[in-house]
Protein backbone atom coordinates (compact mmCIF):
# COMPACT_ATOMS: atom_id res chain seq x y z
CA UNK A 1 0.00 0.00 0.00
CA UNK A 2 2.65 2.21 0.73
CA UNK A 3 4.49 1.73 -2.45
CA UNK A 4 0.84 2.10 -4.23
CA UNK A 5 0.45 5.21 -2.46
CA UNK A 6 3.96 7.03 -3.48
CA UNK A 7 3.01 6.15 -7.01
CA UNK A 8 -0.69 7.08 -6.77
CA UNK A 9 1.00 10.96 -5.29
CA UNK A 10 3.43 10.91 -8.46
CA UNK A 11 0.68 10.63 -10.95
CA UNK A 12 -1.28 12.90 -9.78
CA UNK A 13 2.05 15.59 -9.50
CA UNK A 14 2.60 14.79 -12.70
CA UNK A 15 -1.01 15.24 -13.71
CA UNK A 16 -1.40 18.77 -12.17
CA UNK A 17 2.43 20.19 -13.09
CA UNK A 18 2.48 19.40 -16.04
CA UNK A 19 -1.09 19.13 -18.17
CA UNK A 20 -3.50 21.99 -19.46
CA UNK A 21 -5.89 20.15 -16.54
CA UNK A 22 -3.27 20.96 -13.86
CA UNK A 23 -3.19 24.44 -15.10
CA UNK A 24 -6.87 24.52 -15.34
CA UNK A 25 -7.53 23.35 -11.72
CA UNK A 26 -4.92 25.71 -10.45
CA UNK A 27 -6.26 28.76 -12.03
CA UNK A 28 -9.83 27.68 -10.94
CA UNK A 29 -8.41 27.19 -7.25
CA UNK A 30 -6.89 30.88 -7.67
CA UNK A 31 -10.33 32.47 -8.88
CA UNK A 32 -12.86 31.02 -10.64
CA UNK A 33 -14.53 34.14 -11.96
CA UNK A 34 -11.36 35.04 -13.40
CA UNK A 35 -11.01 31.86 -15.00
CA UNK A 36 -13.73 31.70 -16.73
CA UNK A 37 -13.26 35.16 -18.09
CA UNK A 38 -9.89 33.85 -19.54
CA UNK A 39 -11.78 30.76 -21.09
CA UNK A 40 -11.35 28.01 -18.66
CA UNK A 41 -14.35 25.76 -18.68
CA UNK A 42 -14.73 25.95 -15.11
CA UNK A 43 -17.53 23.71 -14.72
CA UNK A 44 -15.77 21.04 -16.29
CA UNK A 45 -12.83 21.62 -14.35
CA UNK A 46 -14.45 21.54 -11.62
CA UNK A 47 -16.86 18.24 -11.99
CA UNK A 48 -13.92 16.64 -13.22
CA UNK A 49 -11.54 17.19 -10.15
CA UNK A 50 -14.35 16.02 -7.88
CA UNK A 51 -14.72 12.88 -10.14
CA UNK A 52 -11.11 12.48 -9.85
CA UNK A 53 -11.36 13.05 -6.22
CA UNK A 54 -13.56 10.46 -5.91
CA UNK A 55 -12.42 7.52 -7.85
CA UNK A 56 -8.98 8.34 -6.03
CA UNK A 57 -10.91 8.18 -2.44
CA UNK A 58 -12.31 4.93 -3.93
CA UNK A 59 -9.29 3.15 -4.88
CA UNK A 60 -7.65 4.23 -1.29
CA UNK A 61 -10.76 2.40 0.33
CA UNK A 62 -10.22 -0.19 -1.83
CA UNK A 63 -6.51 -0.78 -0.80
CA UNK A 64 -7.39 0.18 3.06
CA UNK A 65 -9.92 -2.94 2.78
CA UNK A 66 -7.52 -5.45 1.26
CA UNK A 67 -4.91 -3.77 3.61
CA UNK A 68 -6.68 -5.15 6.79
CA UNK A 69 -8.37 -8.08 4.94
CA UNK A 70 -11.23 -6.72 6.68
CA UNK A 71 -14.09 -5.05 5.47
CA UNK A 72 -16.12 -2.68 8.27
CA UNK A 73 -18.99 0.05 7.94
CA UNK A 74 -16.62 1.27 11.56
CA UNK A 75 -13.42 1.35 10.44
CA UNK A 76 -12.23 4.54 9.15
CA UNK A 77 -14.27 6.77 11.00
CA UNK A 78 -11.52 9.45 12.04
CA UNK A 79 -10.21 9.29 8.05
CA UNK A 80 -11.98 12.72 6.93
CA UNK A 81 -10.64 15.05 9.99
CA UNK A 82 -7.12 13.10 9.67
CA UNK A 83 -7.11 14.09 5.86
CA UNK A 84 -7.84 17.55 6.65
CA UNK A 85 -5.40 17.71 9.57
CA UNK A 86 -2.44 16.01 6.87
CA UNK A 87 -3.76 18.85 4.49
CA UNK A 88 -3.51 21.52 6.78
CA UNK A 89 -0.18 20.04 8.13
CA UNK A 90 1.15 20.16 4.44
CA UNK A 91 0.47 24.14 4.08
CA UNK A 92 -2.47 24.30 1.89
CA UNK A 93 -4.55 27.47 2.69
CA UNK A 94 -8.20 26.88 1.91
CA UNK A 95 -10.12 29.45 0.13
CA UNK A 96 -6.88 30.41 -1.91
CA UNK A 97 -5.42 28.19 -4.16
CA UNK A 98 -2.65 27.56 -2.98
CA UNK A 99 -0.89 24.21 -2.12
CA UNK A 100 0.52 20.89 -3.87
CA UNK A 101 0.22 17.61 -3.52
CA UNK A 102 3.68 16.81 -2.02
CA UNK A 103 2.90 18.86 1.24
CA UNK A 104 -0.24 16.78 2.45
CA UNK A 105 1.98 13.54 1.15
CA UNK A 106 4.45 14.13 4.28
CA UNK A 107 1.74 15.96 6.32
CA UNK A 108 0.28 12.79 5.90
CA UNK A 109 3.71 10.64 6.45
CA UNK A 110 4.00 12.67 9.57
CA UNK A 111 0.66 11.76 11.17
CA UNK A 112 0.82 8.51 10.43
CA UNK A 113 4.98 8.10 11.93
CA UNK A 114 3.66 9.91 14.59
CA UNK A 115 0.32 7.93 15.45
CA UNK A 116 2.77 4.67 15.65
CA UNK A 117 5.15 6.05 17.82
CA UNK A 118 2.22 7.00 20.22
CA UNK A 119 1.17 3.69 19.95
CA UNK A 120 4.36 1.85 20.60
CA UNK A 121 4.48 4.41 23.63
CA UNK A 122 1.51 2.99 24.97
CA UNK A 123 -0.57 6.41 24.66
CA UNK A 124 -4.24 5.81 24.01
CA UNK A 125 -6.86 7.07 21.58
CA UNK A 126 -7.63 10.42 23.49
CA UNK A 127 -4.03 10.92 24.03
CA UNK A 128 -3.95 10.80 20.17
CA UNK A 129 -6.64 13.31 19.42
CA UNK A 130 -5.58 15.81 21.56
CA UNK A 131 -2.15 15.33 20.47
CA UNK A 132 -3.61 15.67 16.57
CA UNK A 133 -6.05 18.77 18.03
CA UNK A 134 -2.90 20.56 18.88
CA UNK A 135 -1.21 20.29 15.92
CA UNK A 136 -3.85 21.04 13.76
CA UNK A 137 -4.19 24.17 15.67
CA UNK A 138 -0.45 25.29 15.41
CA UNK A 139 -0.15 24.64 11.87
CA UNK A 140 -3.43 26.43 11.25
CA UNK A 141 -2.03 29.42 13.74
CA UNK A 142 1.37 29.08 11.81
CA UNK A 143 -0.18 29.17 8.18
CA UNK A 144 -2.14 32.19 9.14
CA UNK A 145 0.58 34.22 10.43
CA UNK A 146 2.18 33.31 7.66
CA UNK A 147 -0.36 34.43 4.79
CA UNK A 148 -1.16 37.50 7.51
CA UNK A 149 2.69 38.76 7.51
CA UNK A 150 4.12 37.80 4.05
Amino acid sequence: PVLFWVLLTASVWLLLSRTIFGRYVASVGENAEAAHFSGVPVQRTVILAHTLAGLIAAIAALVQTGSIAVGSVRIGLDLPILAVAATILGGVVFGRGDGGVWGPFFGALCFALLFVVMTVLGIDEPGKLIAQGVIILGAAIFYGVRVRNP
